[in-house]
């Protein structure tokens, strides 16, 4: 029996009973997510729904129609236009600005886009654990092709499919080279398997140098005075969200603590029973947060701010990897998946690097000069995270 496919208005189409019934590529495909950080994307949210007669849902994935007035890190004109692409290592690179520049002269003419993907920067479609992998291939067909057809209705004249794990759903990916998308490495997924009994154990892969600077900056907060606690979401209030608003104003993104607040309203009602917060207290002066979000055994790091007139202290190394590394040994945890940029640091704490994917279609009179700059940018960003990669502080 074959498949059909339809597209669903918001939430409000979605049996999040049957939804939560796919297995999800990450998180972020929740139903809980997807209800909790939907609307922050800024555009109009619809959901590909495949099912069968009979069997119900059997595979599905968000979409949005997104314009210049939506979040920058999911508009594609947008994102390419950024610097996020060359943070870290390719600020001076003359093929990334030949893409900044593609992209805002063909602006005007690629908006709005239909971008499938999830808030949370990850992207991918769910599927029944039930379907083989013919009917995976099936189901990936007319997901693709529905989004297509949703970008016709809503005459949106780019489609991409956003945050997607390299080589995570084979069939995906040969469904959207077959119908003649074009692909860019934009991140890397950075993630930590955890494999040790203890924290020593840890610290014994590196080598003595590097377990040494290791060592140091974790002692850097107890010579200080400062306790790390973990906390469950009754910790967000309003002095992290200063901190968060410090954090976000760091990396360009202007928002106010009221509507931080706002948000962490709608993360405890969501998805509070899966949230993990590290929280660096001094006395009764907090420095700094992280937070991570547990799913099937996995933590996913999420946001946190942190007081940046401290100095010395390492509190980004000891709230995102240390602490939390060693409360995941002990809670069954057997990978931490960690957010894109500081690739680099990242490596050198045991993370290991897979790319993220854009899978792009713009219209045919602006493809001749838009593809050849993000094949470009595709190779400079494989060699980059090749290069980060090799980078060894661990015990050969």
């Amino acid at each position: 029996m074959r498949s059909t496919a339809r597209l669903a208005g918001e939430l409000d189409g979605l049996d999040c009973t049957a939804w939560s019934g796919l297995d999800h590529p990450s998180v972020y495909s929740s139903h809980e997510w997807l209800l909790a950080r939907s609307r922050f994307m800024l555009g109009t949210a619809g959901f590909v729904l495949i099912e069968r007669e009979g069997t119900g849902l059997v595979a599905g994935v968000p979409c949005f129609r997104l314009d210049e007035d939506s979040h920058p890190g999911y508009e594609p004109l947008s994102l390419l236009a950024s610097d996020f692409l060359a943070s870290g290592g390719l600020e001076d690179a003359a093929e990334v600005a030949l893409l900044k520049d593609a992209m805002g002269s063909s602006a005007a003419q690629c908006r709005p886009s239909m971008v499938a993907t999830c808030p949370g920067r990850a992207g991918g479609i769910s599927y029944s654990p039930a379907l083989t992998p013919d009917e995976r291939a099936e189901a990936a067909e007319l997901a693709v092709m529905t989004v297509e057809a949703a970008a016709r209705d809503e005459s949106a004249p780019t489609v991409c499919w956003l945050y997607l794990a390299e080589g995570r759903d084979g069939a995906l990916e040969r469904t959207l080279r077959g119908r003649g998308y074009t692909e860019i490495t934009i991140a890397a997924e950075c993630y930590l398997p955890i494999t040790w009994s203890g924290l020593d154990e840890y610290l014994s892969g590196f080598r003595s140098k590097h377990r040494n600077k290791i060592q140091r900056e974790m002692a850097a907060l107890v010579e200080a005075g400062v306790e790390v606690r973990e906390a469950g979401c009754d910790a967000l209030g309003p002095d992290l969200a200063q901190l968060e608003v410090q954090w976000r104003r760091k990396y360009g993104r202007s928002s106010s603590a009221d509507e931080v607040m706002a948000e962490y309203e709608l993360l405890r009602s969501c998805v509070g029973d899966r949230m993990r917060i590290f929280v660096a207290q001094q006395g009764e002066r907090t420095l700094g947060f992280t937070t991570f979000l547990e799913d099937e055994g996995r933590w996913y790091a999420g946001a946190g701010g942190f007081d940046y007139t401290v100095t010395g202290l390492f509190l980004y190394y000891n709230l995102l990897f240390y602490h939390p590394i060693k409360a995941a040994i002990g809670s069954g945890i057997f990978c931490i998946n960690y957010t894109y940029a500081s690739y680099a640091a990242k490596r050198s704490r045991g993370c290991q690097l897979r790319g993220v994917m854009a899978y792009m279609k713009f219209p045919a009179h602006v493809v001749g000069r838009v593809n050849p700059c993000l094949r470009a940018v595709d190779a400079l960003q494989r060699q980059r995270f090749d290069r980060i990669s090799e980078y060894r502080v661990e015990r050969k």
